[in-house]
């Protein structure tokens, strides 16, 4: 038996060991055992409230929010957290190179990680995710809105983990050319506020090209309000059509392979 599991272990793909290998460091790093005491705090919080007798919808609407909200951020740092330090480590210890023997090519590297974090984060996100749904709607049902529409959520649910895939991907990519602090700064910033950042400098521009070129960058940057349909969820929005939905996944996969061959590009210039 011990030499057929060798020999399943030698048979799997390289790249199949590296994904497995990121998501269980990603998984084991204390970053996520201080996402889930911010949602027992959440938890706690909703817990007050049912025992307090909430029966204000208003009120239920944003403890809904708040809590749809805290798993996508929470998951969303965690991914960055992530996705900044793995590379970086890597080259660090120098583990780098026992990996690219196995053989295993730079853009396969590169790939695995990204895949990795994204994976690493959609597995925190997914319980981020019922923790947040779940006890505003059991606890609080008599202050629920009815007109909350099931399919938005799951196009909601889609979405965000495609938005945690354009983060690992651009965070990845931001690690091979800046600190991994500044990284993780800029990652946020770019996918929290990206759009917003560069419509204040065009604004705040005294020269008009200078001002043009901010407006032109905006194209080239992840806008994840498109990915984010938390709000328009709790406000009782209708879902959306099919034909939406898969455009807004096409973005986001347009813009993650787009920093995934540029983060490959990078690391196969960079000397190890």
């Amino acid at each position: 038996m011990s030499n057929a599991m060798n020999q399943a272990e030698r048979a799997e793909s390289p790249l199949l060991i590296l994904l497995r290998g990121s998501m269980i460091e990603a998984m084991r790093r204390r970053g996520f055992v201080v996402l889930l005491i911010f949602m027992a705090l959440y938890l706690g919080g909703i817990a007050v409230a049912a025992v307090v007798g909430v029966e204000n919808p208003a009120t239920a609407t944003f403890l809904l929010n708040l809590g749809l909200e805290m798993a996508f951020l929470l998951a969303l740092l965690a991914t960055i957290l992530t996705a900044a330090r793995q590379i970086p480590d890597d080259m660090e210890l120098r583990t780098v190179h026992p990996l690219l023997a196995k053989p295993l090519v730079r853009g396969q590297y590169v790939t695995g990680r990204i895949l990795g974090a994204w994976l690493g984060g959609t597995l925190a996100f997914i319980p981020l995710f019922l923790l947040g749904w779940a006890p505003p709607v059991f606890l609080l049902p008599s202050a629920m809105a009815e007109s909350n529409s099931s399919a938005l959520l799951m196009q909601s649910f889609v979405l965000q983990i495609t938005a945690l895939g354009v983060a690992a991907a651009v965070t990845t990519m931001l690690s091979l050319i800046m600190p991994r602090g500044m990284a993780v700064i800029v990652a946020l910033a770019l996918m929290l506020q990206g759009h917003s950042l560069t419509g204040i400098v065009a604004s705040r521009t005294p020269s008009e090209t200078a001002a043009t070129v901010a407006r032109w960058t905006t194209n080239y940057l992840p806008n994840l309000d498109l990915l984010r349909l938390t709000t328009a969820y709790t406000d009782g929005a209708p879902a959306l059509s099919a034909m939406s939905v898969l455009a807004r996944l096409g973005y986001g996969a347009i813009f993650a392979a787009a920093a995934t061959m540029l983060a490959i590009a990078l690391f196969r210039r960079r000397p190890l």
